[in-house]
């Protein structure tokens, strides 16, 4: 692996791990009330309505905070190819399949919400 792929990992898992909502950092819960077995809600949502756009809302921070960093690593490439065709053409790919993410991941948290609104209407 070469060293930029190891800084966007390094990056990612940071963002994993200290992006409010989206990991390993938890809020304090309510106290469980004495003499009785509490166990914690580890998805913390109450319904399957919030489970969906906790999962909705992951995976949209997530690429809205992994393509400017993959937009930033094709620059680089493109800054460091030097001519050679094959790196310009990676550097490319990496743009054109990154910008077709980001505007699948912007359609579908768009429709999601459509949808949302279109059943919650109904009700």
């Amino acid at each position: 692996m070469n060293k930029p792929l190891y800084i966007s990992l390094i990056f990612l898992i940071a963002c994993f791990v200290f992006v409010p909502g989206t990991g390993l950092i938890v809020e304090a819960q309510e106290e469980c009330p004495s003499e009785s077995i509490c166990i914690d809600n580890p998805i913390e949502a109450e319904t399957f309505e919030e489970l969906v756009e906790n999962i909705i809302n992951y995976v949209f921070n997530i690429a809205i905070i992994v393509a400017p960093i993959m937009f930033i690593v094709a620059g680089l490439s493109f800054i460091t190819a030097g001519g050679d065709p094959t790196k310009i053409k990676r550097a490319s790919n990496i743009i054109l399949w990154t910008a077709v993410g980001l505007v699948l991941a912007i359609l579908a948290y768009g429709l999601v919400r459509v949808i949302k609104d279109i059943f919650l209407v109904a009700e």
